[in-house]
C-alpha cells in the first residue's frame, strides 16, 4: 500500500497540476481495500497498457496482483479528479 500511495502522490507533484495538494483516502468493505488519491487537475490519466507512465504502470501491476484494478474519475464535489486503486483482500 505504501508504494501505491507513494507513486500516486508523486504523480500529483511531478505532473502539471492546478495545485500540488493531494487528498489520500483508504476504505475497506465488501472484501476490497480501495485507495483514493484526489487532486485539483481535471485531466484524467490515460489508463491503457503501454500508455501509462512507469509509476502508474507499477500501480496497475500491483493492483492486478491482488485481483484489483485502477480507475480515474472526475471529482464530484470540486474541480479535479480522483484515482482509485482497488485490491481484493485475501481471505
Amino acid at each position: 500500500m505504501l508504494l501505491v500511495v507513494s507513486e500516486l502522490v508523486v504523480n500529483v507533484l511531478q505532473h502539471p497540476s492546478r495545485s500540488p495538494v493531494a487528498e489520500v483516502g483508504m476504505t475497506v468493505g465488501a472484501g476490497q481495500l480501495v485507495v483514493s488519491v484526489a487532486d485539483a487537475e481535471p485531466q484524467l490519466p490515460v489508463l491503457r497498457p503501454g500508455a501509462m507512465g512507469a509509476g502508474l504502470q507499477l500501480v496497475a501491476e500491483l493492483a492486478a496482483a491482488y485481483n484489483g484494478d485502477v480507475s480515474a474519475e472526475s471529482a464530484v464535489d470540486r474541480d479535479g479528479k480522483v484515482v482509485l486503486v482497488r485490491f481484493d483482500i485475501p481471505s
